[in-house]
């Protein structure tokens, strides 16, 4: 599920039953209003109600706290509370409109259903809330005359004691943890807005299989399926063929996997940044931020698919295409090579189980290690360290930035709560879950704040970041944070998949309310723009479920995932193109 289109779609709605909310403020919605009983003449009879709503992409799950006092008296787990009609109160005290009290989170409900994820009511206050994070302090000349609520993470006015939302004294000691750094300005509303994240097609988080949207499902079941099916479906690589092995349809043609008219091509090693595949600039890193699900080396060509009988492996091929083989049985992605060793996140097996353990093996297959048996992904390799994402264990749909020794030992945390690493000419880069970014030194000391409150997903280019808001914006801004300028705004749509070669940004952009229920699919574009913002083209158009783009060698190879309505199964085409569209060819699986 899209993060963005379900906070658009819930806001919508809770407008229209004239809900007050605020968005990715200590949720993704948290809201707050005064109501009384239909019947209730007693004005000193006030419900004070509050619920906090969260998003977790990794189990795809919407989770839901609330909150309604009356006299004192929490009553929202009265049986027959849901049913209470209240009159909501404005400011001065006066009645605004009617509605049943439980039509606030079934509201909610409906729309996570509708949008194929689970809905659970917790009583876990801190699942449906964003965790508890430290950062470093931004200097006081950035500082506003605002202060944040010790409990809820409310913006207060400047002066004020008591959190106008939870109602907090803000002199009692706070909490062990600072709460989350969010942007000085107030945080946006999505009235008419669109989302990833991700997932994701809305941005799909990895280990997250696409829960099939039915109309008049039961949430309960909805649930239980979309329990059962997480990991099927990742970001990122799976069932992809090297666009090498196809200079004919159906054939293993060789095809240098160098050539390439950008400068500056890797070799193999890749001095104070992350390697990357042959076939990509240096300072281009995109694909490690899309998965990295197709590795070249001088020798050979490894990469990720799926069979024909939708089995899942890790093929390697020598570099004119021929002696084409499978290596392991299973899935993988994050692919690099490191001396004759082929390290990858993912699972034995022939299908997708979303564990995203990191392995290694020989060259040929052989020797295969487990060398993490954790939740990680994003994986890289700099300076004789691997570098990943290893999912929290207090906060499971957070991350931490990690790095370990290459045969997984010494593992250190760099930065809790940290997501999408890389690291450019000695510096590591990657953004927290509030949208801030960051960059510091290699072990992770000396964190520096370059954007706040606004980065939902970046990659880096030619020295520059390249990052899309909260609001299907494309920025792009030096490495440093500054100079920031608009590239791009879409408009009642959202994007999915941004990547940048040779000066061009390349995004695919779809509106999330065209679903095809029969298909399980999106109408999308694809869409290429130079990084000045002119010359916008699209430069293909399908229907998929989600969306992923890596850059190889001046190739684009775009993935889809797709349904097949006979078989009940979810299969990938990839098409493989010229960076202007021309020279399409369907990879076969």
């Amino acid at each position: 599920m899209n993060k963005d289109s379900f906070i658009k779609q819930a806001t919508e709605q809770l407008n229209k039953i004239n809900v007050p909310y605020r968005v990715q403020d200590s949720a993704d919605i948290a809201i707050s209003g005064t109501f009384k009983k239909k019947e209730d003449e007693d004005e000193s009879a006030a419900i004070l109600y509050a619920a906090f709503i969260f998003f977790n992409p990794d189990d795809n799950t919407v989770y839901a706290y609330e909150r309604a006092m009356s006299n004192g008296v929490d009553i929202s787990k009265d049986p027959s509370y849901s049913g209470v009609v209240v009159r909501k109160v404005d400011n001065s005290g006066n009645d605004e409109s009617l509605l049943p009290i439980g039509t606030i989170l079934s509201t909610i409900a409906g729309i996570a259903v509708s949008f194929g994820a689970a809905f659970r009511r917790t009583d876990n206050e801190q699942l449906a809330k964003y965790p508890n994070i430290s950062i470093p302090p931004i200097s006081s000349a950035n500082a506003s005359d605002s202060a944040f609520c010790t409990n809820c993470g409310a913006k207060m006015p400047a002066g004020t004691r008591f959190c106008t939302s939870c109602g907090t004294d803000s002199k009692s000691p706070p909490a062990a943890q600072a709460k989350p750094f969010v942007s000085n300005d107030a945080p946006p509303v999505y009235v008419n807005a669109n989302m990833t994240q991700r997932a994701n097609p809305a941005y799909i988080n990895p280990g997250v299989q696409p829960v099939k949207p039915r109309r008049k499902v039961p949430v309960a079941v909805i649930a239980i399926v979309s329990v059962l099916i997480i990991g099927v479906l990742v970001t990122g690589g799976i069932l992809i063929r090297n666009w090498i092995q196809n200079k004919k349809p159906n054939d293993n043609t060789n095809i240098n996997p160098t050539a390439s008219s950008a400068p500056g091509l890797n070799i193999g090693s890749q001095e104070g940044s992350s390697v990357v595949s042959l076939g990509v600039a240096q300072y281009d890193l995109g694909n490690i931020m899309n998965g990295q699900y197709y590795f070249a080396t001088k020798d050979y060509i490894f990469y990720s698919s799926f069979d024909e009988n939708y089995k899942a492996h890790i093929y390697r091929m020598d570099k004119d295409g021929r002696n084409f083989q499978s290596i392991f049985n299973g899935f993988g992605w994050s692919l690099v090579v490191i001396e004759d060793w082929l390290y990858f996140s993912g699972n034995q097996g022939d299908t997708i189980d979303g564990t995203y353990n990191i392995f290694r093996m020989k060259l040929d297959g052989s020797s295969v290690e487990r060398i993490n048996n954790t939740y990680s992904y994003g994986m890289f390799l700099y300076d004789e360290y691997l570098y990943y994402m290893k999912r929290n264990t207090d906060y499971t749909s957070t991350y931490s930035v990690c790095r370990s020794l290459l045969d997984g030992t010494g593992e250190e945390v760099l930065a809790q709560y940290g997501y999408n690493p890389v690291i450019y000419d000695d510096l590591l880069y990657y953004y927290d879950n509030q949208g801030n970014m960051f960059r510091c030194k290699p072990d992770g000391t000396d964190p520096q704040v370059l954007l706040t409150a606004e980065v939902g997903f970046y990659v880096l280019s030619d020295e520059k970041i390249i990052y899309k808001d909260f609001s299907s914006g494309i920025y792009m801004c030096d490495l440093n944070g500054e100079n920031k300028k608009l590239v791009k705004t879409v408009q009642d749509m959202s994007i999915n998949t941004v990547n940048v070669y040779n000066n061009r940004i390349y995004f695919v952009q779809y509106n999330q309310d065209n679903y095809n229920y029969t298909t399980y699919s999106w109408p999308y574009d694809l869409v290429s723009i130079k990084t000045d913002g002119s010359d916008e083209k699209v430069i293909f158009s399908s229907s998929s479920y989600g969306m992923y783009l890596n850059i190889v060698s001046g190739r684009l190879m775009l993935m889809d995932y797709k349904y097949d309505t006979q078989t009940g199964l979810m299969y990938t085409d990839i098409n493989s193109m010229n960076t202007d569209g021309s020279d399409l060819r369907l990879l076969t699986r």
